[in-house]
């Protein structure tokens, strides 16, 4: 990996709580990571359905979420994945996933105290979005409901 790369991929650190803790960019690991926590919500909320639903019905959706995800609707850098990110669960999740790359035992209750510290809530998104946005496009907007 080249000097640029290496530095593109180095996490990003913040304090909270009297420690140091190191936010993950968007690596393919974390990207991945995040297509699978879309995909994981749009079978829960189907199999929650399922009851409300025929048979038919039921089958009809799973395979149009199986052909979504065959097709890439839920991928990195599409516009659904970016509108995902505006919801704060939505967010608080990527949060969590970027943190466990090097912190694996962590959970979201830490994740929840950091989104109520809204001195290192900010601090998070500025270097958050600083690290990960495209120096060629916009930065999204900070989740609705964030401060």
């Amino acid at each position: 990996m080249g000097a640029v790369a290496k530095g593109l991929a180095a996490p990003v650190e913040f304090e909270f709580e009297g420690s140091t803790w190191k936010l993950s960019p968007w690596t393919y690991a974390v990207q991945e990571a995040y297509e699978t926590h879309l995909e994981g919500i749009v079978f829960k909320k189907l199999k929650r359905q399922r009851l409300n639903l025929t048979a038919t019905e039921y089958d009809d959706m799973l395979r149009a979420a199986t052909r979504d995800i065959a097709t890439g609707v839920y991928t990195f850098g599409t516009e659904l994945v970016a509108e995902s990110l505006r919801s704060l669960s939505n967010m608080k999740m990527m949060v969590l996933i970027m943190l466990k790359q090097g912190h694996p035992t962590l959970g979201m209750e830490f994740v929840d105290r950091v989104f109520d510290d809204e001195v290192t809530f900010k601090e998070i998104m500025a270097r958050m979005n600083a690290a990960n946005s495209d120096p060629n496009g916009q930065t999204p907007a900070p989740p609705a409901g964030a401060r």
